[in-house]
């Protein structure tokens, strides 16, 4: 009788609530969970998966975008013979936006491979993909800083060819691709901050075995 009560009663709470039998002696009450046993918080996994989708699919028309117009920019850039005696001031400046051209088509196409791994839903992926889009935006920022002072060197401070939206600062082919990356960041740097809150609507449900058998 005494083994079938220590079985029985083990874990049996006293009336006041403050001890608990253990099966031979009683100890003082462990703190009470505030959820019964089988109740769990469910946590909607829908809008993970639309911030995924939206953020990949941003992600890769803005890289294809801005590789395609910077190869064609590094296009015409190389298509100038820079061995000519009149470009030499302007020689080095026009190599190294060359090159960082070059670098923008790899971060370019590195932005498009974390953007499929958003889609997958890798770890980190949405991290890299905010990451390598930020990297991008900042060269991007030198091009637009090394075009305009060839302009400027080129040109002099006050261009003679102001109509020409190419010899504008503000719509300089380098400054119209640091718009779109700038926009595209923005907004995926915006659904993954939204996609991180804790949905309002989120609900404790009855775990199924549990809410068959509420006793």
């Amino acid at each position: 009788m005494k083994d079938f009560d220590a079985i029985y009663m083990g874990g049996e709470l006293s009336e006041d609530g403050e001890w608990q039998w253990n099966g031979t002696e009683w100890i003082p009450a462990q703190p009470q969970n505030n959820h019964p046993s089988g109740l769990r918080e469910h946590v909607p996994e829908k809008s993970g998966l639309v911030s995924r989708i939206l953020m990949g699919i941003i992600g890769i028309l803005m890289s294809l975008v801005i590789a395609a117009v910077s190869f064609y920019h590094r296009f015409e850039i190389m298509s100038v013979d820079l061995s000519e005696d009149y470009l030499v001031p302007i020689r080095d400046s026009m190599e190294t936006l060359s090159a960082l051209l070059a670098l923008v088509i790899v971060l370019a196409l590195v932005t498009i491979i974390c953007s499929i791994l958003t889609f997958i839903g890798l770890g980190f992926s949405k991290k890299a993909l905010l990451g390598s889009s930020t990297i991008m935006l900042v060269v991007l920022l030198v091009c637009v800083w090394m075009e305009w002072s060839i302009i400027q060197t080129w040109f002099g401070d006050s261009p003679e060819n102001t109509t020409n939206w190419r010899m504008n600062l503000l719509t300089m082919p380098p400054t119209l691709f640091a718009y779109c990356n700038l926009a595209g960041l923005a907004v995926m740097a915006l659904i993954a901050r939204l996609s991180r809150q804790k949905p309002e609507g989120s609900s404790v449900g009855l775990d199924p075995i549990q809410a068959d058998n509420p006793l």
